[in-house]
């Protein structure tokens, strides 16, 4: 069990979080990172 729980964590992508009014540049990052993220998009603080 230990095994697997490390090779998991090895291959978790880590997760950001893009807060910005324009769409536009969620869209931007969106493309930019996806490969490499998790992205939790906010339209608002």
């Amino acid at each position: 069990m230990a095994n697997y729980l490390a090779r998991y964590s090895d291959t978790e992508k880590k997760t950001v979080m893009i807060c910005d009014d324009e769409r536009d540049l969620f869209q931007l990052f969106e493309k930019a990172i996806k490969s490499e993220y998790n992205i939790i998009l906010v339209g608002s603080g």
